[in-house]
């Protein structure tokens, strides 16, 4: 048996980490040696038209259409998990409102707030959470709101909770578990992600499962709208580059009904 004492891989702790060998090796005292081992990254899990969840080529899977790579698993608790579609989308604005007024219910003003904001569904569909008391989903003064609310993966079947009206805007702090969970990023600043040793992962994976990547390319940057609000002026958003994810509190601005930012629907299942 081999124990592990120290190290990192893929961001998890290695320390009390133990591999067995199905083919046992005699030692002798006073003697060294030298063990190859190669450890393999399995693969993201994904979540498919049906409900379920796998990676890609599982044989279990067969048949089967992936839909969105998983950000949180589901704990048993119902909607507890989380998965990030595989596609995007492109032109609309957060609000058509001009600055200067809030148009949540709710402000995260710092970076610790927006990293535990977790309320991407309930500003997309849920009217308390709008100043207007109108769902955005339903406000035509929030054209990436209603977009994200019309997505529905182009597949042949899918299951009733992964159509229209499901998914929604992912806040800064599902962006962040994006980052930390499925983009291995390191933290360089608090807002600031560094996934540069494992970016080519996620970046395959998406790419293989049929949907677009999520960092810049071939462009510097790639901008995503957040659903937080920060203040009566700025918005969450969040900006790629080929490896790193930035969850900035002040990017985005109101006032236009159409933006070059991008859009990721989020679902939870």
């Amino acid at each position: 048996k081999l124990a592990f004492t120290a190290g990192k891989l893929y961001l998890k702790e290695l320390n009390g980490q133990t591999l067995s060998f199905t083919n046992p090796i005699e030692t002798e005292a006073n003697k060294s040696y030298c063990i190859n081992v190669t450890i393999k990254f399995k693969g993201f899990h994904f979540l498919y038209n049906d409900g379920a969840i796998g990676r890609l080529n599982d044989p279990a899977m067969a048949g089967k259409t992936p839909i969105a790579i998983v950000v949180k698993e589901n704990d048993g608790t119902p909607n507890s998990g989380l998965a990030m579609a595989l596609n995007e989308l492109h032109g609309y604005g957060w609000t058509s409102n001009y600055g200067g007024f809030y148009e949540h219910t709710k402000q995260c003003y710092t970076s610790e707030e927006q990293e535990q904001d977790f309320d991407g569904y309930n500003y997309t569909y849920n009217p308390s959470y709008s100043r207007y008391g109108i769902a955005h989903s339903a406000d035509p003064n929030f054209p990436a709101f209603q977009a994200v609310a019309n997505y529905e993966p182009a597949v042949g079947s899918l299951k009733a909770e992964f159509k229209k009206g499901h998914w929604f805007m992912p806040s800064s702090g599902e962006w962040f578990l994006m980052a930390t969970n499925t983009g291995f990023g390191e933290r360089f600043s608090p807002s600031y992600m560094d996934c540069h040793r494992y970016y080519a992962l996620i970046s395959k994976a998406l790419t293989q499962a049929g949907g677009v990547d999520i960092w810049a390319e071939p462009g510097p940057y790639k901008g995503y709208w957040s659903s937080t609000e920060v203040d009566s002026w700025a918005l969450g958003s969040v900006s790629t580059t080929k490896t790193t994810i930035d969850v900035n509190k002040a990017y985005g601005f109101k006032g236009s009904a159409t933006s070059s930012t991008y859009t990721r629907p989020f679902i939870h299942f």
